[in-house]
């Protein structure tokens, strides 16, 4: 099934640039060209900056892009990307970049996808009418480098300027929209183009996925044999009792539903005392 793929072309449903990305990677690991369908517009699924609220999570929104662009595409592969930021969901405080790609060969209805989750985003976003304030937000999320989005809200609705990488039109940009007084909402331009922090977690959310594609089913041969359940109950090393530390990782094939579980897939048979509930409460 693999060789099947090499030499094939796949569609990137994207306009803002993956292809970049995505395109080496498929290319060198699995012999896939990738290419970009001219006049493609992903921000109908939703933007980052609220004009367009994404409808339904990432994994359908990620299949909602492939299915059209295939729509008006000859390949029979495609592939999407949907980013997630937000606080963490233990530290709080600190923002995360949650990464999905997704893959599908409609010829032989195979779907894929893989997550990746990373500390290391610049996000975040301000409301002020200060320029001092914008100027040090601007420093720490790494711009110009990196873009900034300014809004403003005005009677006939929200304007945005996105894409701003000049010290000058932050300035220009702010003090139009602030007019006499109102505040402006400054905030990182997370789309991946303007963003190189992300392309970095959407490169590593590839290279995940091509290896998921890579791991074959053992009796079928099929691939994206994938991890489908993770068991937790590693044993603690001084009383024996299970914790709740990864045990095993169960592989599902999505064709002939063989399964198999791998013990121990940490490299440790039993768990440090510290992370027992028993043992440390």
């Amino acid at each position: 099934m693999i060789s099947d793929w090499c030499r094939q072309r796949m569609v990137v449903a994207s306009s803002h640039e993956k292809e970049k990305v995505i395109g080496p990677l498929f290319l060198e690991q699995l012999g896939i060209k990738c290419e970009v369908l001219p006049g493609f517009n992903s921000d109908q699924f939703g933007t980052f900056s609220g004009e367009v609220e994404r409808k339904g999570n990432a994994i359908e929104t990620a299949r909602r892009k492939c299915e059209k662009a295939l729509e008006n595409s000859e390949c029979q592969l495609a592939i999407a990307s949907e980013g997630s930021f937000g606080p963490h969901p233990y530290i709080g405080f600190v923002p995360v970049n949650e990464e999905l790609v997704f893959f599908l060969d409609r010829k032989n209805g195979i779907e894929a996808h893989y997550r990746e989750i990373s500390l290391k985003t610049n996000y975040g976003f301000i409301e002020t009418s200060s320029f001092d304030e914008v100027i040090d937000f601007a420093e720490k999320s790494n711009f110009p480098g990196h873009a900034l989005i300014l809004s403003s809200s005005e009677n006939e609705g929200q304007l945005f300027v996105k894409g701003i990488q000049s010290w000058d039109i932050l300035r220009a940009t702010f003090e139009d929209l602030k007019g006499n007084g109102r505040k402006v909402k400054i905030q990182t331009d997370m789309r991946a183009m303007f963003n190189p922090a992300r392309m970095i977690v959407i490169e590593a959310a590839v290279l995940g996925l091509i290896k998921q594609l890579q791991s074959c089913c053992d009796t079928c041969h099929f691939p994206n044999f994938r991890v489908n359940e993770v068991k937790r109950g590693l044993p603690c090393g001084a009383c024996g009792f299970p914790t709740k530390s990864v045990l095993s990782y169960v592989f599902r094939c999505d064709s002939c539903n063989h399964t198999r579980e791998d013990l121990f897939p940490n490299g440790k048979r039993v768990e440090e005392p510290m992370y027992c509930d028993y043992c440390n409460p």
